[in-house]
């Protein structure tokens, strides 16, 4: 599996010097953390569990680096806690990054093969390894990108029309991406957060104005047979049956090691002893719990729904908090967008869709979940719900 350093990750990791060297240099600041320490070391070690079963170390090794990517999550917290005022710059910032390799899936359409089989084989999921996403994880980027988008611009007072054009183009990008799970859930997504934000924030009906575009996009467009090869009746149901029989592979995986699963990241191996042909380039089951139960078990699947249920439950009791607050919204149906998609894919191992994805939570949290480093004038730590905001 061929591994890129995207654009997106070269600059995070500067701002993440660049905001370290800023913060050593404050005494007293009031920094946030994960408020869930313990639930976050136990979904970092848990694939550790599934060694004892695991038939193939070196696949271990390369999918638990993978996983790593989790431990930037409560550094970038700490970090962005000074900048939280800005939160909607980031937001803008990744709105604009995923835009740019939006363009180049549409050019890609054009420029690339012919539309029956629009993308060169070896690019084939758009090729903009160095343009703010990776090309497996494109779609699913790009329908984040589409939600905050769509947020910059029904909150935004003035010079708000450049992120619905914004918008727009990550829309066509995401069609001419050909994929179907992250289309589907973005469609249905940005429509009830379209309609949610219209009645329960603005009080305003532009946001459905925004959606019906969308749809009117879908149905203008030329050429809807080349461009939706891949939603034809009999792609579908070939994605659907490969992806029955690896769930059921994953069950039967499951039953073989109940509690600690068949070995994190070893799903391929024991594919390919299943059936070699026309296999063996599936390294996942396409699908987040059918994998976690395969691979690592009741633990891994434990720690799972612990971890993100802990930021589920606290994404909804800061928007309960915070009615009126958009920002709150657009993170929490990123949240959804995530694991809507993990129903087909499996977006809790794309490491670089998790790089993303824990940087917009780490905004949230930044912003939302303080605590006080140093004493207060009483003599006492403060809790996060004592701060106001």
């Amino acid at each position: 599996m061929p591994i890129s350093i995207s654009l997106t990750e070269i600059l995070y990791a500067l701002a993440t010097i660049i905001f370290t060297f800023k913060a050593v240099k404050r005494k007293n600041a009031l920094f946030s953390c994960f408020p869930h320490k313990k639930l976050l070391a136990f979904y970092i070690v848990f694939p550790l569990f599934s060694l004892i079963y695991a038939n193939n170390f070196y696949k271990f090794a390369i999918w638990y680096k993978r996983h790593l990517y989790i431990l930037l999550f409560p550094i970038i917290i700490f970090l962005l806690t000074e900048f939280k005022e800005k939160k909607e710059v980031f937001l803008k910032i990744f709105t604009f990054s995923t835009a740019i390799s939006s363009v180049l899936a549409i050019l890609q359409a054009f420029f690339g093969a012919n539309l029956d089989k629009p993308f060169n084989i070896h690019t084939y999921y758009v090729f903009s390894k160095g343009f703010f996403s990776h090309p497996l994880t494109y779609a699913e980027t790009t329908s984040f990108g589409i939600i905050a988008g769509i947020f910059l611009f029904f909150s935004g007072k003035n010079r708000k029309w450049p992120y619905f054009f914004l918008t727009v183009i990550n829309f066509i990008g995401l069609i001419f991406s050909r994929e179907k799970m992250p289309l589907f859930a973005t469609i249905l997504l940005s429509g009830l957060f379209c309609f949610y934000y219209s009645f329960k924030i603005s009080g305003r009906k532009k946001e459905v104005f925004l959606f019906l575009v969308f749809v009117f996009l879908l149905i203008l467009l030329p050429n809807k047979e080349k461009i939706f090869w891949r939603l034809s009746s009999n792609k579908l149901k070939y994605s659907v049956n490969v992806r029955k029989e690896n769930w059921q592979k994953s069950i039967e995986y499951f039953k073989k090691s109940p509690v600690f699963g068949i070995g994190f990241g070893n799903f391929k191996i024991e594919v390919e002893k299943w059936n070699k042909k026309g296999k063996e380039t599936l390294y996942h089951a396409h699908n987040n719990i059918f994998e976690i139960l395969a691979t690592t078990g009741i633990i891994g699947l434990l720690a799972f729904i612990l971890f993100h249920g802990a930021i589920f439950y606290d994404l909804i009791f800061y928007l309960k908090k915070n009615k009126k607050d958009g920002f709150i919204l657009t993170i929490f149906f990123i949240f959804l967008l995530y694991h809507m998609e993990g129903i087909t894919e499996c977006t809790f191992k794309d490491a670089e869709l998790n790089f993303q994805l824990y940087f917009l939570l780490a905004l949230f949290y930044s912003a939302y979940c303080p605590f006080v480093k140093d004493k207060n004038k009483t003599g006492k730590k403060e809790k996060p719900s004592q701060l106001n905001h």
